[in-house]
């Protein structure tokens, strides 16, 4: 059986770090004992991960620094820019398919059977959020209108990104070993989109283009929740829980107890008067 490691990067605020703990433990408490999935965490704070998981034979360290995270967010300074830094130090370390989940995200059950489709004509992402000319929110339209007027040249191919390319959210990632070559791809592609246009979904318009075209993509949200959108709420609960929790032992003991928001509830529509009178104040 190949080797199979999953990547998380928790550096800098310590909600970050906390839901990197949360969503590892969910992790342990749904796998096999046996199984053979490793988990990496690129850090900067290994103490406090070690402290609560103690030598854990599941988990390893891969210390980073500020110096480090700097570089990796390159010449355009862009955040999720380490994200895919990260993925290719990571990958370029092991044989194997390489899985990736941001930290705010929780299995709800084992995902081996998922993982275990990743192959070369298959990736994992999150969720298909849209096809970018069927997107209605403002965002959607902003990055259609700039994919429509550019193109790129990755290495010495000249890329276009057509308007049908669906947006994946890139919170959880699938990417087989003979993929990983897309990973050099993808940063070029980020560098030069970030560049030309500064918005934060870069990177994950990056991932969502380059796996869709040279592989088929499977959503994981049946196996992973990804509470991008709750953060606040899921927060509040995971700082309780660790405080209580202390350990590694104990927290798996109670992770079944643990008081899971409810979905969140949906936008409600601005009447036609609610829009009118906004208009009016700006």
């Amino acid at each position: 059986m190949e080797k199979q490691v999953l990547v998380y990067q928790a550096y800098g605020l310590q909600d970050v770090i906390r839901q990197t703990m949360f969503s590892i433990l969910s992790l342990l408490r749904k796998i096999d004992p046996t199984d053979t999935l490793q988990i990496w965490v690129y850090t900067d704070n290994k103490k406090v991960f070690s402290d609560f998981f103690g030598p854990h034979p599941k988990i390893q360290y891969v210390e980073i620094t500020t110096e480090q995270i700097q570089k990796w967010r390159g010449k355009i300074n862009f955040v999720h820019r380490v994200k895919v830094e990260i993925l290719r130090d990571a990958g370029a370390k092991f044989n194997g398919s390489l899985y990736y989940c941001d930290g705010d995200t929780y299995f709800l059950s084992s995902p081996q059977p998922l993982f275990q489709k990743v192959n070369s004509t298959t990736s994992l992402m999150h969720i298909a959020e849209n096809a970018l000319d069927q997107g209605k929110d403002p965002l959607s339209k902003k990055i259609l209108k700039f994919v429509k007027k550019q193109h790129f040249q990755i290495k010495n191919e000249l890329v276009g990104i057509g308007p049908s390319t669906v947006m994946w959210n890139a919170g959880v990632l699938g990417i087989a070993e003979e993929n990983k070559k897309l990973l050099p791809l993808v940063l070029e592609l980020t560098d030069q989109a970030y560049t030309l246009y500064q918005k934060h979904v870069m990177e994950q318009l990056a991932f969502s283009f380059y796996l869709q075209t040279r592989t088929k993509i499977l959503s994981a949200d049946s196996v992973i929740y990804h509470y991008w959108n709750q953060k606040n709420e899921y927060q509040s609960a995971i700082d309780r829980f660790l405080e209580e929790t202390k350990s590694v032992a104990k927290a798996l003991e109670s992770f079944d107890q643990f008081p899971f928001p409810g979905p969140p509830e949906p936008k409600k529509k601005k009447s036609l008067m609610q829009k009118l009178f906004l208009r009016k104040k700006k």
